[in-house]
């Protein structure tokens, strides 16, 4: 499968630094407009999304490996991870501590990244997802 093969993880670790960058990016404007404020907010709602997508990333990869699954790490990363990711969230929004606005300003960076990383891999034919899939079977 696409998700298991090294292909797979280099194109989501691309994901992964393009949103980065974009986040920094939309970080500093957001500094020059609105003030530090906002800022905070979009940096931790990118940093949530990459963290988000990369838990879901790993209960994927456990789900689909070949061989025996591991449970263990499905139900700690779902039951734990998760919950515990989002109770921060909650709290730093509930006590105010980031921006709801420069949050989802900054969450939206992660799927903007990924379809400008989809375009680069298919116009450059690096790694389109169609010559991944078909080196795997």
């Amino acid at each position: 499968m696409f998700l298991v093969g090294n292909l797979g993880r280099e194109f989501l670790n691309r994901v992964y630094l393009t949103s980065a960058i974009l986040t920094i990016v939309v970080a500093l404007i957001t500094i020059s407009v609105s003030g530090y404020v906002y800022a905070v907010g979009v940096v931790v709602g990118g940093a949530f999304a990459i963290i988000n997508t990369m838990l879901l990333g790993n209960v994927i990869r456990a789900v689909v490996k070949p061989g025996q699954r591991d449970m263990v790490e499905i139900m700690v990363t779902v039951f734990l991870k998760f919950p515990v990711a989002i109770g921060c969230l909650i709290v730093a929004l509930w006590l105010k501590l980031v921006d709801p606005i420069g949050f989802v300003i900054g969450f939206t960076c992660f799927p903007l990244s990924l379809l400008v990383a989809v375009t680069v891999s298919y116009y450059t034919k690096k790694r389109s997802l169609t010559s991944e899939v078909d080196e795997l079977t």
